[in-house]
């Protein structure tokens, strides 16, 4: 269970949690897509070369280069857009500041009263000793 520290610019913990799932699924599309959008453009380029007189595979070079193209920057244009609107609105700060807090999947709690004490939600089992 991750907790977020959304204190700073969004209100709803449901709305931080959505952008912080799309953002993380956003990074596995910007890191895995254009390497498979690579693998079948090779593949077709292979295929290409092995009977030049196939006149369908060109298209569909076309469209694995198109493929490859917007694959990667669709992470890069969302982050450019909500990096524009800078805190206007709502959805942009949250976006902007929607991450996890803590390592290795260890969330932070954070208090309502003190704004400098943060302690780790999950015990270190080696802390407890006999």
């Amino acid at each position: 269970m991750f907790l977020l520290d959304i204190t700073s610019a969004c209100n709803d913990a449901g709305l931080a949690s959505i952008l912080v799932i799309v953002k993380r699924i956003l990074g596995v599309i910007q890191i895995i897509g254009p390497i498979l959008a690579m693998v079948s453009l090779t593949i077709h380029i292979t295929m290409l070369v092995k009977d030049p007189e196939d006149k369908k595979r060109i298209p569909k070079i076309r469209n694995s280069a198109i493929a490859l193209v917007v694959l990667f920057l669709i992470p890069v244009i969302v982050n450019a857009a909500m990096g524009l609107l800078d805190d206007s609105t709502e959805l942009s700060s949250c976006w902007n500041n929607a991450s996890y807090n803590g390592n290795n999947g260890g969330g932070n709690y954070v208090s309502p009263y003190d704004d400098n004490n943060k302690s780790k939600v999950y015990p270190n089992p080696n802390d407890y000793q006999k």
